[in-house]
């Protein structure tokens, strides 16, 4: 009782100090579940293996907690053998499986964590029956940190079928999804996925959801209608229907995610004076402080609508932008990402000194917005012609 009451504040070197007293099983158990929620992987690790030291076999507790230590510091062999070994002592429980799949995810093993998520029937170790969600996010994020898209959306629409116990994706998971759909830019995913969780009672709290609803929907009307025009109309005007809905009616509160994803509907439908009405409503809101996202987003705006009319108030607006971000740092947010920064960074010292130096369709830096945005399809204008006003009678965002 003593050492489980250190384990539950976290107080490991009391439950230490106990534990050489002596003690049954669960008291080591409890012992190296104190060292291993307190970060103490390798104490936790070396607490199980003296366990035969003492006369004591582990236990399918003490396997867990010595491959939740492993799962700590991405050790993915060892959890892994682990595992293994707890198959032989009795039927593993989706605690050992969960943790061993985030193990992998975390070493960046994406082909390990898919496979046994995926095809669990393949491994030396079958355990097809205890995938939950957990593992499936674990696999996800795999996915992610080595940028596997295509894998991560197979993964994703594979959620029903990979295993032999019913799962939901978690929130996360769909605005997750909804980045590999942009990134390999496919419509029937995406809608596949946004029918589904319109049909999820996720959508009714999930900040992520909203987002995810939101980035696919902008895929979708950018890839599915014949006239690009058509397709960004009906992206904005859906974003601002879901925003309206969730955020207005259903008191979801929104994430720095969120207020992106709804401020790059409206970019992309050449909107950029709403884009930065959304993000300054962001940072209001204390939200996204230092996001490299956010950021490249709203310099991007700034620039267009300076080309456009370089009033004093958007040069100002942009100087000031310039000014609050010149600290930012954008290392490790992905080579794209690092790179767009720069460049609009250039670009805005360019266009500082020399306005006429620029066109439009040089001035849309940002993946996506020299792509799909509606931008695309208008003359490349030159600075100062307020195009962005003698546009506004075809698109009112």
């Amino acid at each position: 009782a003593a050492i489980a009451a250190c384990e539950r504040a976290s107080r490991w070197t009391a439950a230490l100090s106990l534990l050489r007293r002596g003690g049954s099983l669960p008291s080591w158990n409890t012992a190296m579940s104190a060292c291993e929620k307190a970060g103490l992987w390798q104490l936790a690790l070396l607490l199980f293996l003296q366990l035969p030291d003492y006369r004591l076999s582990p236990s399918g507790v003490s396997y867990n907690t010595a491959i939740c230590a492993c799962e700590r510091e991405g050790l993915w062999q060892d959890a892994l053998f682990l595992l293994s070994q707890r198959r032989e002592l009795e039927e593993a429980d989706n605690i050992a499986v969960g943790s061993a799949v985030s193990a992998c995810a975390k070493a960046a093993q994406w082909e390990r964590a898919v496979a046994m998520v995926l095809k669990p029937w393949d491994l030396a170790v079958l355990w097809s029956g205890l995938v939950d969600s957990r593992c499936c996010s674990a696999a996800l994020l795999a996915c992610q940190k080595v940028s596997k898209w295509l894998q991560a959306l197979d993964l994703f629409r594979g959620y029903p079928a990979a295993s032999e116990v019913v799962r939901h994706p978690e929130p996360a998971d769909f605005a997750f999804a909804a980045s590999a759909c942009d990134e390999v830019h496919h419509a029937g995913p995406a809608s596949e996925i946004r029918h589904a969780l319109s049909q999820s009672r996720v959508l009714r709290r999930s900040t992520a959801a909203l987002d995810a609803v939101i980035a696919m929907d902008t895929i979708a009307a950018g890839d599915s209608c014949g006239e690009l025009l058509r397709g960004m109309l009906l992206n904005w005007r859906r974003a601002d229907f879901i925003w309206d809905k969730l955020v207005s009616n259903l008191a979801v509160e929104p994430n720095h995610i969120c207020y992106v994803a709804y401020a790059k509907a409206h970019l992309l439908a050449a909107g950029p004076t709403v884009a930065v009405r959304i993000l300054d409503r962001m940072r209001k809101a204390g939200l996204g402080s230092g996001n490299g996202q956010a950021s490249v987003l709203q310099l991007q705006c700034l620039l267009l609508l300076c080309h456009s009319s370089p009033t004093e108030s958007h040069l100002s607006d942009l100087a000031t932008f310039l000014e609050g971000s010149a600290g930012l740092n954008v290392t490790g947010s992905g080579r794209l990402l690092e790179s767009e920064w720069r460049q609009l960074r250039n670009s805005a010292t360019q266009l500082s000194s020399e306005p006429s130096s620029l066109t439009l369709h040089q001035l849309l830096v940002l993946y996506h917005v020299k792509r799909r945005s509606l931008m695309t399809t208008w003359p490349d204008y030159a600075a100062g012609l307020e195009y962005l006003s003698s546009q506004s009678s075809e698109v009112k965002p």
